[in-house]
């Protein structure tokens, strides 16, 4: 018989907006909804009645939105692609269960250096420069699965109960970075180059000539042609 020092309180994910709960119930997304999709790790979607999962998924754009699954075994980076991942509908509740840590006592040097090694192999775990289709969620749970069987049944990726639930809004935030700037932008769009045309380029060569003149000369000709042009278009419109 474990004691309750030796218990940790399940908690779960939102497969829409992605926030942390206890209890699922509550949680907004599913108010609608009279059934819920609960995967194997601890994710949860809203489900109708059709029995179509409602999730947030990747378009091939790089955006992601909010879709309705109807076939719930699709390759989908966001959906397990594993037969039957997903467990039969439930209602719309949260299953309260203890979850029994295997090791109560805390992690010494040497698993924390074997930790590290572990984590390092597996790029997806650390480095968010990577393409996102390569760091799915069904990716990383697998690598955190194999840490996990390499650290002798220790289990990162296991979601203990939180002291707020701040901190794990501030992570979900840092990964949404963290995906936005690993994608890749497109170049930048230039207007085009202006065309020149005969009075540009009349005065780009006369600008040349001005330029060798002394100042005070320099202004008497800029003054003169003014005029003459001024002139040739109050003669232009009296005619017209």
């Amino acid at each position: 018989m474990m004691d309750l020092d030796e218990q940790i309180q399940v908690v779960y994910t939102c497969g829409v907006c992605n926030i942390i709960v206890e209890i699922i119930e509550t949680h907004s997304c599913i108010e609608s909804y009279g059934k819920i999709y609960l995967d194997d790790n601890n994710y949860f979607y809203p489900m109708t009645d059709t029995g179509a999962i409602i999730r947030r998924s990747l378009l091939n754009d790089g955006t992601e939105a909010v879709v309705e699954d109807v076939d719930a075994e699709n390759q989908n980076p966001n959906v397990s692609g594993k037969k039957n991942s997903l467990k039969k509908a439930v209602p719309s509740k949260s299953p309260k269960r203890p979850v029994s840590t295997k090791r109560s006592e805390k992690l010494d040097d040497i698993d924390i250096e074997l930790l590290i090694l572990e984590v390092e192999k597996r790029i997806p775990l650390w480095n968010f420069t990577i393409p996102i289709e390569e760091r799915s969620r069904e990716t990383v749970s697998n690598l955190w699965e194999e840490v996990s069987t390499a650290l002798n049944d220790v289990q990162p990726n296991k979601k203990p109960k939180r002291r707020s639930t701040k901190d794990d809004d501030t992570i979900i935030i840092l990964n949404r970075i963290a995906d936005a700037i690993a994608k890749e932008e497109p170049p930048p769009v230039l207007p085009q180059a202006p065309q020149i045309d005969d009075v540009d380029g009349f005065l780009i060569g006369i600008g040349t000539y001005l330029r060798r003149l002394p100042q005070q000369q320099k202004m008497e000709t800029i003054i003169e042609i003014l005029n003459l042009v001024h002139q040739k278009c109050r003669r232009f419109a009296a005619d017209n």
